[in-house]
């Protein structure tokens, strides 16, 4: 076969793909197992702060800082709290 061959046939086609001494591939089971459960807390965090608009106003203010800032500062704590605990869980 030349390069004119594969070139005009699309890259690779009729190139046989090496199967001698190869094993198949194992089957993929997707089940949810216990730990991986622990898993779905993550979302919790990126659904709280993946949405600007619900929480990009001034009032109430703590402490003479914004909403905004200050949600997001709760927000950092909940979520290393969150992903410590998922941690925990999982290792």
């Amino acid at each position: 076969m030349s390069f004119a061959d594969v070139a005009s046939s699309g890259f690779g086609a009729g190139w046989p793909l090496p199967t001698a001494g190869v094993a198949p591939l194992p089957r993929v089971v997707l089940r949810m197992t216990g730990r991986a459960r622990w898993y779905w807390l993550l979302v919790i965090p990126f659904l709280g702060l993946a949405f600007p608009a619900l929480y990009a106003r001034a009032e109430p203010a703590v402490f003479g800082f914004p909403f905004f800032y200050w949600y997001q500062f709760v927000w950092l704590l909940v979520s290393s709290t969150v992903t410590a605990l998922v941690y925990l869980r999982t290792r």
